[in-house]
C-alpha cells in the first residue's frame, strides 16, 4: 500500500490465529500441507510453517510457488491434501497441473487478493474442489475470515456465501462504521471495516504514530470497505485507498477491474485501475492493461451493459497498454508500482 512497514506480531497473536484456523479446517494427522508460500509474509509464515508444525502434520516444503510443475508433482507424490495460495497461483495450477496431481486434495484456501469467480469455477471444474476464500492482513497475523460452510464435511464442496469472504474466525469480532464520523452502521450497509481480535499486532516497528492511526479503542482499522450481512458474512467492496472521488462520488477501483475481467472472461490479472488527479472532476481513472482481446471502446460500452454508472467508466483514451501488471512477490497488485507507472504514462 506504500512504504514498507515492520509489523510486530507476538506469540499470542500467531497462536490465536493458528487455533482458529485449525478448528475451521478440521486438520487431522492424515493431512499433508504444501508449504510453498514465502515465509517473509505472514500468510506463508502461518500456513506453510507454523500451522503444520503446531499440529504435527506432514508438510511438503517447496521454494517456488510459481513452479506449477513441481507443485503438481509434489502434491501427487506426497499425497498433499491442503493447499494455501493466492488466486494467481491457483489459476496457474489450473492451467498447468493435471487432475491426478491434486487427486488427494480436500481443501484449497485462497488468500492475499480477491478470488475471481472465474478462477474458482475453473479450479473446481478441473480438480473437483471449490477454493475457499480467506481474508486477512499482516497486522492480524494474518487471518480474519474464511468463506467456509457451516458444516465441516462440506469444506471444498461449497462456501458460506458467494461473493463474500465468509464469517470471522473464532474469537474475532467485526463491524462497519461510517469512514468520516466513525459511527457504527447497521448490518448490510457498506462502511469501513473494523476488527477486534487477539491476533491484532502489537504495533508497527518504530512507528507509534502510524500505529495509533490504525488501532483505535482496541479496533483495527482495516482500510477496507465492506458489508457485514446478518449471517455474519463479510462482503468486501474495495480498499478505501482504492477509491477515487470523482465529482463528489466514491468510485471503487476493484469493482471496475472485476467488471472488465468479467467482460474479458479472464482468469488472471490483465488490468489495474488507478486514480490520478484531474482538474475538472477531482480525479480521473487510468486503466493499465496487458494486450486485450477487445478494443477499449468495446470494453467501455460493455461496462455500461454491466450496469456501471457513467462516472465509473474510464475514458477509452485513458487505457494504457503495458507489458505486464506490476505484482508483489505475494501475487498481489503492487499498488505503489501501478500508481507510479500510471503517472509516468499519463505524462506522455
Amino acid at each position: 500500500t506504500g512504504t514498507p512497514k515492520g509489523v510486530i506480531l507476538s506469540h499470542r497473536n500467531v497462536s490465536s490465529n493458528l487455533n482458529a484456523m485449525a478448528d475451521i479446517a478440521a486438520l487431522t494427522k492424515a493431512d499433508c500441507v504444501l508449504g510453498h508460500m514465502p515465509l517473509f509474509h505472514s500468510f506463508g509464515f502461518l500456513s506453510a510453517f507454523w500451522l503444520p508444525i503446531s499440529r504435527g502434520i506432514r508438510t511438503i516444503m517447496q521454494t517456488n510457488p510459481l513452479d506449477a510443475r513441481a507443485v503438481g508433482e509434489n502434491m501427487e507424490k506426497y499425497h498433499g491434501t491442503i493447499l494455501f495460495g493466492t488466486p494467481t497461483f491457483l489459476s496457474n495450477y489450473t492451467r498447468r497441473c493435471t487432475e491426478d496431481n491434486f487427486k488427494h486434495l480436500r481443501l484449497a484456501v485462497a488468500g492475499a487478493e480477491k478470488l475471481p469467480s472465474s478462477t474458482a469455477k475453473a479450479f473446481k471444474e478441473k480438480f473437483g474442489i471449490m477454493p475457499t476464500e480467506a481474508y486477512g492482513t499482516t497486522e492480524l497475523s494474518p487471518g480474519i475470515a474464511l468463506n467456509a460452510p457451516i458444516k465441516i464435511w462440506q469444506l471444498g464442496k461449497k462456501v458460506l456465501r458467494e461473493g463474500s469472504v465468509g464469517r470471522p474466525l473464532p474469537g474475532i469480532q467485526v463491524k462497519t462504521v461510517d469512514p468520516n464520523s466513525m459511527e457504527d452502521l447497521p448490518a448490510g450497509e457498506t462502511g469501513l471495516l473494523l476488527i477486534s481480535s487477539p491476533s491484532t499486532m502489537k504495533g508497527y516497528l518504530n512507528n507509534p504514530e502510524l500505529t495509533k492511526e490504525v488501532i483505535r479503542d482496541g479496533w483495527y482499522v482495516s482500510g477496507d470497505m465492506a458489508k457485514v450481512h446478518k449471517n455474519g458474512a463479510i462482503e468486501l467492496t474495495g480498499r478505501l485507498s482504492r477509491f477515487s472521488k470523482i465529482a463528489g462520488e466514491m468510485v471503487p477501483h476493484g469493482a471496475i477491474e472485476e467488471a472488465i475481467h468479467s467482460e474479458l472472461n479472464s482468469e488472471h490479472i490483465e488490468v489495474a485501475v488507478v486514480g490520478l488527479p484531474d482538474t475538472s472532476r477531482g480525479e480521473k481513472l487510468i486503466v493499465l492493461h496487458t494486450k486485450l482481446k477487445q478494443e477499449t471502446d468495446q470494453i467501455t460500452d460493455a461496462l455500461r451493459d454491466h450496469g456501471l454508472p457513467n462516472l465509473w467508466i474510464p475514458k477509452a483514451q485513458n487505457f494504457k497498454l503495458i507489458e505486464e501488471i506490476p505484482l508483489l512477490a505475494t501475487g498481489k497488485l503492487d499498488l505503489k508500482g501501478i500508481k507510479t507507472l500510471a503517472e509516468e504514462l499519463d505524462k506522455q
